[in-house]
């Protein structure tokens, strides 16, 4: 069990992408809400609109994430889901 979580706090590289060890933290937070999109029904099915901030508030407090870290945790979702919310958008056409 401690082992699971220490490879989890660990930067790793991936054949997929790399992640710099000072975005580390705000990668794992990213993935941890990564069940918390909204999705806007339509025509070709769901279309993911963008994050739920109250649900990423309430898992910044269930993870115990000190009150000091939210807002630059937030700042580097905000870049994470605008990419992916981009990423989406060339998909599309």
């Amino acid at each position: 069990m401690i082992e699971a979580a220490e490879k989890r706090l660990k930067p790793q590289q991936s054949s997929a992408f790399e992640v710099w060890e000072e975005n580390w933290e705000s990668f794992l937070f990213f993935d941890s809400v990564r069940t918390q999109w909204v999705y806007v029904s339509g025509l070709a099915g769901g279309v993911r609109v963008g994050l739920d901030y109250g649900r990423v508030e309430a898992t910044m407090r269930m993870e115990g994430i000190p009150r000091k870290k939210h807002k630059a945790l937030l700042d580097d979702l905000r870049i994470m889901e605008f990419a992916v919310l981009k990423y989406d958008g060339e998909k599309t056409r």
